[in-house]
């Protein structure tokens, strides 16, 4: 669990950073979209955040077995989620 917790920390951290400093970049590459809106840069920029502090609870709970499994459960559940929107994206919204 800790090695998971670890390396999901880190992962999540590189990106949540990155949607934060460059959204514009980081939405290109995982989407293949632009940022048109001027409030998509904004929307981005929040959703580094939330990605940014899921690795820090992550990175904190690497150690602790009790909050640790609670962490891994959600953070499977987050990340089915994730691919399942993508996919959503991807096929019914052609991006």
């Amino acid at each position: 669990m800790k090695l998971l917790l670890s390396i999901t920390a880190l992962l999540e951290g590189v990106t949540g950073l990155a949607l934060i400093a460059v959204p514009s970049v980081v939405v290109s590459i995982l989407l293949g979209t632009s940022l048109t809106e001027p409030g998509l840069g904004l929307l981005a920029r929040i959703g580094g955040v939330a990605l940014t502090f899921l690795a820090i609870v992550c990175w904190l709970s690497r150690n602790d077995t009790k909050a640790g499994g609670v962490m891994v459960k959600v953070m499977v559940f987050y990340n089915v989620t994730g691919i399942i929107l993508l996919g959503y994206a991807g096929v019914v919204e052609h991006l």
